[in-house]
Formats: structure tokens, sequence, C-alpha cells
């Protein structure tokens, strides 16, 4: 706990270009992701908090258009517990797709989980489900399967067999190259009337601010740079995103989106590429997309130059 707490007060202290420079020396350093993760040091998010993952789940999975449904959760992060709650909501089928294989794989972590719920929240029948020795047998119990390909791993998903689709704070990480594909892959496997949920975060993980506009695309995209480095996003602003998603062919409603009142940067500080982006685009700093398929094909809209986030 002590020497966390001395990584928190660290990060705090290192300004934001120290910690690019940080993260890419740590990423190059013979460590598993797991120990970093125990650190606090390249942590998918907070999936393993009882709390915090029941939350994400009611906020998506109350869009389910129908009941039973099949999920495909986009980035669970460090743990698969959304496989025990959407077992529990009348889940037949859930696939987990994530960029690589982050979950921790106890079987006590989701029991504790479990138990903290049904003490706190009085949801009987969570450790049940968890009563598996192994993590396979946990998956297999709740009808889920991992898949750690990332965008690719959604080929092997059948056309129109999903319900309900969703990601909290997780698009913003798709490669910008792979972007577009997984918006179509997205728009393939849901069923006519299928929705997805997505809670998109357009600010900087270097301290929530916007600084990561300031570096030319051909440093920010290149694989030694983006890879693993624990701060990638792919930087596509609001406007941009919601085009990819409606060319897709979804219907888009946003739900909310949050904004500053004023830039955190100055437009003479961004990078040549962002210059002459909207002014509006600055000022989001994050919002909750739904997207829904709809029975027949819409008009596809027209295309964009291809995505610079403009």
């Amino acid at each position: 706990m002590q020497i966390l707490g001395m990584l928190t007060q660290l990060k705090s202290a290192v300004p934001w270009w120290g910690k690019i420079a940080m993260k890419l020396i740590l990423a190059r350093v013979p460590i598993s992701y797991r120990q970093f993760a125990r650190l606090g040091v390249f942590r998918h998010g907070f999936m393993d908090s009882a709390d915090y993952a029941l939350g994400v789940f009611r906020d998506h999975t109350r869009h389910a258009p129908m009941t039973p449904w099949v999920g495909l959760e986009f980035g669970p992060g460090d743990s698969v517990f959304s496989a025990v709650l959407a077992k529990r909501s009348g889940c037949q089928n859930l696939w987990l797709v994530d960029a690589g294989d982050f979950a921790d794989k106890h079987p006590s972590l989701y029991r504790a989980m479990a138990e903290q719920l049904e003490r706190t929240q009085s949801m009987e029948g969570l450790v049940s489900l968890c009563a598996a020795d192994d993590f396979t047998t946990l998956l297999a119990g709740c009808g889920t399967s991992y898949l750690t390909q990332g965008v690719a791993s959604l080929a092997s998903i059948d056309s129109e067999s999903v319900d309900l689709v969703w990601s909290h704070a997780v698009l913003e990480h798709v490669r910008v190259a792979d972007f577009e594909r997984l918006c179509e892959e997205m728009y393939r496997i849901l069923r006519p009337g299928g929705v997805a949920s997505h809670v998109v975060d357009f600010k900087d993980h270097l301290g929530g601010q916007l600084n990561h506009l300031r570096i030319p695309e051909r440093l920010w995209e290149q694989d030694w740079f983006a890879q693993q480095s624990g701060f990638y996003t792919n930087r596509i602003r609001f406007s941009a995103m919601l085009h990819c998603f409606a060319q897709a062919g979804f219907t888009v409603e946003v739900l909310y989106e949050r904004r500053w009142e004023q830039a955190p940067i100055g437009r003479h500080e961004l990078a040549p590429e962002f210059q002459s982006i909207d002014p509006q685009d600055l000022l989001i700093s994050d919002g909750h997309f739904l997207l829904r398929k709809p029975q027949a094909r819409a008009k596809p809209v027209p295309d964009l130059p291809p995505l610079n986030r403009t």
C-alpha cells in the first residue's frame, strides 16, 4: 500500500510529456501486465471493483432490446465479472472482446465480488455462479466466450447474432486504422433492432486534458509509440465518431455529452492536423452514444475523407 501511495503521488506530479516518456520506458520493462496492474500502472479501468462493475453493467444493459438477450462487451479489462452479472440478468450468451488477455483469472476474485454484492445490493444468486474452481469453468458456466484479439476477434462471431453491444471508455483506445472496421463489424453482428451503448472519453489519458492533440499523427500512430503504451487514444473527435457510426448504418442518439466551459488547450498549441478542428469538438470531454441497427439498411451516409479526427 505504501508503494502504491508513492506511485500515485509521483504520477500526479509528473507533467503530461513526462508521463509519455515514463510509460514508454515502463512498457519495455519485462514485467507482466498483472504485476503492473497491482501497482496501479497500465490498469485497464476498474472492472475488478464490484460496485464499479455493477454500475457499468447496469448503465449499458438497461438498453437491451429484449429478454432473454445475447450480448457482447468491448474491453472488459481486468475482470470478466460482466459474465456473472449477465448470466444472472437473463443473458443467454455473452462475448467479452479485448485487445489482450488482461482479465484476472483467480476464481477467488469473482467469489469476493459476488459476496460483496449479495451482501450490499441483495443480489442473490451471484455467489453460486462463482463456485467454479478455475477460470475456464467459470466462463463456461456463464455461457461466455473470452476473445483477446481485439477487432480481429469479431470475425469469428456470426452475423446478426447479438442483441446488445456495449463498452465503457474503450472505443477511444481502438487504433484509428481499425475504427471504421470496428463500426462495420459491430453493425454486422447485431440483429436488426439491436442496440449498441458506448461511453467514450475524449480527454487525453495523461491528466484528463487535451495534451494528446499536440503530437503529430506521424509520431502518435507509430506502432512503437502507440502499442502497449498505456496512454494511446485514437483522438477521433466527437463529430467524426458520430459520422463513423452513421456511415456504418446506425441511427445514433446522444444520451449525454459533457463539455468544458473553455477548451483546455489553445488552437495554436494543436498539431497541424488538428488546426482546423471544429471549436465545439474541443469542448467535449466525454459522451454516451446509443446506436440502433434499423430493421432495414438505411441509405448510406456520404463518406468523409480518411479519418483524421477533424
